[in-house]
């Protein structure tokens, strides 16, 4: 049953709110969808366009995992029809990531695992997703679609996952949370050069001078990451040489507890 208060996500107070810049200047809100990538899909796309929901009920994550959308996260989709104005199109993730970062870290302290999961103390508080949208050869449109946990409930001894809630032992107001996210991201995506990025990027990634572990058609590499390249890549050594690895590439293990 659906239940409100006033921190939850709600059409008044997002209608209420305003973002900065271009994404989010226009918003959507649905109590419930199948996934907000799915509805933006069915829409004229609009620089900015950015359809929200409460729940999800087939949320997808990378490399086809089902991302639990439950109520009490803030479930997003937005559109860039302008991909090509200053990143290449794979850095659009390194710059949402970069984004989220900031923006939750007026929460609880939070790092930037590659290259597009949000974590505090190896938990996961936010995925980040990217999908083009091509038409003849030619990407028309970048979905940027996120998740984040915000005031949903997690079983503590979860290792992997957990809310903002759980970890800061109080509610947050998801419409406010959801513009000071859209905010963060138009600001770095607006104003930002990619060395900045980079360069900030670099400064969050706890994956940045560790032990990794590779997993890639089922077999498990160890290895140092030792750089993030202007591609967006990671550049990982196995002992022996250095291998580029894309992000569709491979799941990387060794920093969630």
């Amino acid at each position: 049953m659906w239940k409100n208060t006033d921190n939850k996500l709600s059409l008044d107070k997002i209608n209420s709110l305003k973002a900065k810049g271009i994404i989010g200047s226009g918003v959507l809100f649905y109590k419930e969808l199948s996934s907000t990538f799915d509805k933006i899909k069915e829409l004229p796309l609009k620089n900015g366009l950015t359809v929200v929901c409460a729940r999800q009920t087939q949320g997808s994550g990378r490399l086809g995992r089902v991302w639990e959308s439950t109520e009490g996260g803030i479930y997003f989709t937005f559109a860039l029809t302008n991909p090509y104005e200053k990143y290449d199109i794979p850095f659009i993730t390194l710059v949402c990531a970069l984004g989220v970062c900031r923006a939750l870290s007026k929460y609880l302290p939070c790092q930037i695992k590659w290259p597009n999961d949000i974590v505090h103390c190896g938990k996961k508080l936010c995925g980040i997703l990217t999908r083009n949208i091509a038409t003849s050869g030619k990407i028309d449109a970048v979905l940027v679609g996120i998740g984040i946990n915000a005031n949903n409930s997690f079983d503590e001894s979860l290792p992997h996952a957990s809310s903002i809630k759980n970890i800061i032992k109080t509610e947050t107001d998801e419409n406010v949370l959801l513009f000071e996210v859209l905010d963060s991201i138009d600001k770095i995506y607006s104003e930002y050069s990619t060395d900045e990025v980079l360069a900030s990027y670099k400064r969050e990634c706890v994956n940045l001078g560790r032990e990794v572990t590779l997993i890639k058609d089922g077999k498990e590499v160890k290895g140092i990451c030792t750089d993030i390249l202007p591609d967006g890549s990671m550049l990982f050594h196995d002992g022996e040489k250095e291998i580029e690895v894309c992000s569709g590439e491979v799941s990387v293990k060794g920093i969630y507890n």
